[in-house]
């Protein structure tokens, strides 16, 4: 489920739809928290759909480390990249915005950490002054320890904003925070979503 503070837009006829803010999102709020709701397709049931079927879902997914698909049921599966993203993802099933979101900003994620196989593009338009120019499977390599030292930084603010989300963390994501805060560091890195 995406962040309450948060809407469907058209950004721009390049990009077309996206998420913005509707409200400001401090660092350190988890803004998505993988829920009940959200489908899991199974790895050989994706490759089963039909082509229309496949087509209209495969830029909305992303790959888990097992190699299953996870489409989202709300207009979260609408974030839109950036290298430079404010939003990543854990492995814990919740993503937490890395800077401060603003009303207005848009809300981004760098799909490198998604295991982009279904994915169209190749080229990235992100703008983002560090943008890598295009988002590949190893990217995972040459960015995990980056996105890992993000989410360590949000995450030393989680206690200090409001969470709206927080009641549909599991028991594993509550414990990973838990862990976090005891001791400086989750128990898996970012690295772990790779597919394997």
């Amino acid at each position: 489920m995406i962040h309450i503070d948060t809407k469907l837009v058209q950004i721009s006829p390049e990009k077309g739809l996206g998420i913005i803010a509707t409200d400001f999102i401090p660092k350190g709020t988890i803004v998505w928290v993988k829920d009940d709701i959200d489908m899991i397709i199974k790895k050989d049931d994706f490759k089963k759909l039909n082509r229309l079927l496949y087509n209209r879902i495969r830029d909305h997914v992303f790959v888990e480390a097992n190699g299953d698909s996870i489409l989202c049921w709300d207009f979260a599966k609408y974030i839109n990249h950036s290298c430079d993203s404010n939003v990543i993802t854990t492995p814990y099933d919740f993503e937490i915005a890395v800077r401060n979101i603003h009303k207005g900003d848009e809300v981004t994620n760098d799909y490198g950490y998604f295991n982009t196989i279904y994915k169209t593009f190749r080229i990235c338009h992100c703008g983002s002054s560090n943008c890598r120019g295009r988002v590949k499977l190893d990217d995972f390599i040459l960015m995990s320890d980056i996105w890992d030292d993000k989410i360590s930084s949000a995450m030393l603010q989680y206690h200090n904003v409001k969470q709206p989300l927080e009641h549909l963390l599991n028991n594993e994501s509550m414990d990973e925070i838990e862990n976090f805060m005891n001791y400086g560091k989750f128990t898996d890195s970012i690295m772990s979503l790779k597919l394997k």
